[in-house]
């Protein structure tokens, strides 16, 4: 059986603004436990489309009997971050590596500007777990959905407050978005 779930969120500032930050989100002095590394990158068109692809660790802060039975100290997952400036979307497609033969955690999300408000941007994503453990899938895979879906608000709303901060203080946000197209971050 698959288990699905959804999360939306409207960020109040434009939508470079968030791209931007959002782009750039890690490494996070606030997010000691998550760790990417990209290891691909892709400018299809000048200053309108890119794409990379990066590869997330990170460390495991699931409740004890969870880490028991799991045995593992890091998650690690694939992450497909798509942009195309002209059309205002960011597409981010996240795959888990880890326990991969026996569980599929799939997330679709997308940020574009909101329809209510330009100078808004909506967040969506999508989210899918299946697990193959027999009696016990249903329960992991809605436990899953809810730890991640829960988790994708309160990040959200961190990182809305990590931008009016960064803007506080001076930031500029079109020269963080512009980045985008012309810095890589492959080590």
């Amino acid at each position: 059986m698959v288990v699905t779930g959804s999360v939306d969120y409207t960020y109040k500032f434009p939508w470079k603004t968030v791209v931007g930050f959002t782009w750039f989100k890690f490494p996070d002095p606030a997010e000691p436990r998550v760790r990417c590394v990209t290891v691909g990158r892709e400018v299809s068109v000048p200053d309108v489309e890119v794409s990379e692809d990066r590869l997330f660790t990170v460390d495991n802060d699931a409740p004890s009997w969870i880490k028991a039975v799991l045995g593992v100290k890091v998650f690690e997952f694939t992450e497909v971050a798509s942009i195309n400036n002209e059309k205002e979307k960011l597409v981010i497609n996240t795959k888990n590596i880890t326990f991969s033969s026996i569980m599929s955690a799939t997330e679709t999300s997308s940020y574009v500007p909101d329809s209510q408000n330009s100078d808004w941007t909506h967040f969506h994503q999508d989210l899918s777990v299946q697990v193959k453990l027999g009696w016990l899938s249903h329960k992991i895979e809605k436990y899953a959905v809810s730890y991640f879906t829960s988790e994708a608000r309160n990040s959200h709303q961190r990182m809305s407050d990590r931008i009016k901060n960064t803007l506080a203080n001076g930031a500029d946000p079109d020269r963080i978005f512009d980045r985008i197209f012309h810095f890589s971050q492959i080590s």
